[in-house]
C-alpha cells in the first residue's frame, strides 16, 4: 500500500490551476503501485472537489467524504466496506471551524494475499495551538487541540478494538512529538504538521512500513506531500 497525506491550502485560498496541479502531483506519487490512498486536508470549496474528482478521474479512482474538507482517495484496487465521519469538537467563530475525522474500513482487493480490512483515518487539527503563536483564541485553541486529540485516540482504539489496524495521517498542526493515539500507535513518517501513524489490533492486518518520502519541490501549498510504502500482512 502507497499512503499519502497532503494539505492543498484553503487559508488563503490558492488559485484552482494550482488546487488542480497539486492534487495532480500527490495522485502521481507511486503511480506503479496497485494500492495507493491519498489522504487530503483542506479541500474547502465545492469546486476544489470537483477539481480532485476532475483530476483522478473515477474510472481509476475512488472519491470518500467529498462534501468534507478531508476527503480520502483510493484506488479501485480497494474495496470500500464501510465509511464515515466522527465529531472531534465544535468551532469558534473567527477562530476555527469545527474539526472532524473521515475514516473508511477498506480491503484490498488481492485474492493471492488476502489480509483482513483495515481503517484509514484523515484528521486536521485546530491551529495555533501549537503552531503559529500569538494568534485569535490561543488559549481556546489549546485546550481543542487537546480535545480533537482524545475523541481522534477513542475513535483509534475503537477500532482496534472491532480487530481493526488503523492506518492514519493528516495535519496536526504540531511539529516533532505527537501523543500516542493508543498502545499500539506507531509513527511511521512525517514532516513538519504532517504525520502518518499506524495502530495495528491485535489478530489484525500487520503494516511494517517501508520508503518515506517528502516531497516539497513543485507544490503551491505550504505543506510537503508524504508518502510511505506500508507491507499490509497477516
Amino acid at each position: 500500500m502507497f499512503l499519502t497525506t497532503l494539505n492543498v491550502r484553503n487559508n488563503p485560498d490558492m488559485p484552482r490551476r494550482f488546487v488542480r496541479s497539486d492534487v495532480s502531483y500527490a495522485m502521481k506519487l507511486g503511480r506503479r503501485h496497485p494500492f495507493r490512498a491519498v489522504l487530503f486536508q483542506e479541500i474547502g470549496e465545492a469546486e476544489d472537489h470537483q477539481d480532485v474528482a476532475t483530476v483522478m478521474r473515477r474510472r481509476w479512482w475512488q472519491h470518500l467524504h467529498t462534501n468534507r474538507p478531508d476527503p480520502i482517495a483510493l484506488t479501485r484496487g480497494f474495496h470500500v466496506l464501510e465509511s464515515g465521519v466522527e465529531h472531534l469538537h465544535g468551532g469558534l467563530a473567527h477562530v476555527s471551524p469545527a474539526r472532524m475525522a473521515t475514516w473508511a474500513v477498506v480491503q484490498p482487493r488481492r485474492p493471492h494475499r488476502p489480509v483482513r480490512p483495515i481503517a484509514l483515518v484523515d484528521v486536521h487539527y485546530v491551529s495555533g495551538a501549537f503552531s503559529h503563536p500569538g494568534q485569535r483564541g490561543e488559549e481556546w485553541r489549546r485546550t481543542h487541540w487537546d480535545v480533537g486529540h482524545a475523541g481522534h485516540g477513542a475513535l483509534v482504539r475503537t477500532f482496534n478494538a472491532e480487530g481493526l489496524t488503523v492506518v492514519g495521517a493528516g495535519d496536526f498542526n504540531r511539529k516533532g512529538d505527537v501523543p500516542d493515539l493508543s498502545p499500539a500507535c506507531r509513527w511511521v513518517a512525517g514532516a513538519g504538521y504532517d504525520h502518518v501513524y499506524v495502530s495495528e489490533a491485535k489478530g489484525g492486518t500487520r503494516a511494517h512500513a517501508g520508503r518515506v518520502q517528502v516531497n516539497r519541490r513543485g507544490l503551491h501549498t505550504d505543506h510537503p506531500a508524504v508518502s510511505v510504502v506500508l507491507d499490509l500482512h497477516r
